[in-house]
């Protein structure tokens, strides 16, 4: 099943309000992982108002997306985490 990029968004922000501990601290003390190279832009794309002191570990650090409104990466050297992607021994 595949959601529309609305559709996506309502869920991630319907998601946060279930988290009971969210709110406490902003979500400054919570992680979430993202994968691939539209980072949380793609799945998430109101993220800037929910989670932005999040810490997030991604694949990417560039900005991959199709999105011309977006030219701001969503990686933070400051506070995300860059973890490997699926890489082959060659590329090591």
């Amino acid at each position: 099943e595949s959601f529309t990029e609305e559709e996506s968004d309502r869920l991630f922000i319907s998601l946060l309000q279930k988290l009971p501990h969210f709110q406490a601290s902003q979500g400054r003390d919570h992680v979430f992982t993202w994968g691939g190279g539209f980072g949380v832009d793609g799945p998430f794309r109101s993220w800037r108002r929910y989670i932005e002191d999040s810490i997030f570990l991604m694949t990417e650090t560039e900005l991959w997306n199709p999105y011309h409104d977006i030219t701001t990466p969503s990686f933070t050297p400051w506070k995300d985490i860059l973890i490997p992607g699926r890489i082959s021994l060659s590329e090591v």
